[in-house]
């Protein structure tokens, strides 16, 4: 553990875990949160909220691309994923049971996926220039 601070008032600022996960605090003395977790497959996890309410609120993957979350400490739920590529998938549903809603692609093109239609093949793509293909084939129909 490091601290930071006068005597008497120091103050945790990181923990190193024996499987080289650090963790990252701010604070003052006796309130310091979790702000920042750093793993050791190089993914970052940020932070928000009191201490012990901090909430996951970004995920930064060791590739570049970023999943986003909203909701309590606990019930944080995938909101949307930005690509390096700059592509962002965005999802519906519960925290745990999350669906793929639509892409909005760099370009400015969007995709729709109807994970609620009732196919035998499974996931429905909607483009927006048209219909694409059932299953889990994407197609990108343009004309």
């Amino acid at each position: 553990q490091h601290f930071a601070g006068e005597a008497g008032a120091e103050r945790l600022i990181r923990t190193v875990l024996d499987d080289g996960e650090e963790h990252y605090f701010d604070g003052a003395a006796g309130a310091e949160r979790r702000v920042r977790v750093r793993l050791a497959d190089g993914s970052t996890l940020h932070y928000e909220g009191a201490k012990g309410d901090e909430r996951k609120v970004r995920e930064v993957l060791a590739s570049g691309n970023a999943h986003f979350f909203e909701g309590a400490a606990g019930a944080e739920r995938l909101t949307h994923t930005a690509f390096t590529n700059g592509n962002v998938q965005y999802y519906k549903g519960d925290a745990g049971a999350e669906r793929r809603e639509r892409m909005v692609f760099a370009d400015g093109r969007e995709q729709r996926l109807d994970n609620d239609a009732e196919t035998e093949g499974g996931d429905v793509l909607y483009f927006e220039s048209g219909f694409a293909t059932s299953g889990h084939t994407q197609s990108f129909y343009d004309g």
